[in-house]
């Protein structure tokens, strides 16, 4: 496993709380309890939307956590190692989010099997190729840890694959606040609220 082929186990590491810990695993709680929140009560929803809400609360506190445990590792082979973690529960989020958005505002053709695989395309080349190769040299280029307010952080070159992952996940976005921002205009009463709710959520 990847977590294996770094030589490192977690009481090796070593450690520097942040002021973002804290609120980062703040977050990451709060989602996984909206996560068995949903799950508790599913029957109550439709199942796309339920599916959908879960998996965006799992990606968000996947991301969250590891992303708590990347700026409090205090070596660059704890940072990397975590760090991987973090573009998982990106590139989950980058699927979940759409997919939810669809399934909100009721868009079932963008929610068969076909699209949302071609959706996931992208997302899950980075996840595999991360996973596989870990982060550097994927994204980072000379990755290093540098001083900065008294806080060792990831100081790196962005390579071209980061460039387009993001711009991807921005391109996204973008696509999603669209289809709520339609949807809340075109609509009214509580479904153009949850549109509206969404959008700035988003």
């Amino acid at each position: 496993s990847f977590l294996g082929g770094t030589g490192l186990s977690p009481i090796s590491m070593q450690w520097q709380p942040t002021p973002y810990t804290l609120p980062l695993l703040v977050a990451s709680f709060a989602s996984f309890v909206f996560a068995v929140y949903a799950l508790w009560n599913r029957a109550r929803g439709e199942r796309r939307l339920v599916w959908s809400f879960v998996a965006v609360t799992v990606a968000s506190g996947l991301w969250s956590l590891a992303y708590a445990a990347q700026l409090s590792a205090a070596t660059l082979a704890g940072t990397l190692l975590w760090n991987r973690l973090v573009w998982i529960g990106a590139a989950a989020l980058a699927v979940a989010w759409p997919a939810f958005v669809f399934a909100s505002v009721d868009w079932t053709a963008w929610l068969r099997p076909t699209r949302i695989a071609v959706l996931a395309l992208v997302p899950a080349t980075v996840g595999g190729a991360v996973l596989l190769a870990g982060p550097d040299p994927l994204f980072y280029g000379s990755p290093s840890l540098a001083e900065a307010n008294g806080y060792q952080v990831l100081e790196f070159l962005p390579t071209p694959a980061l460039g387009g992952f993001i711009a991807y996940t921005y391109a996204v976005n973008l696509c999603t606040f669209g289809v709520l921002g339609a949807a809340a205009l075109a609509n009214d009463g509580l479904f153009r609220r949850q549109a509206a709710l969404l959008l700035i959520a988003g």
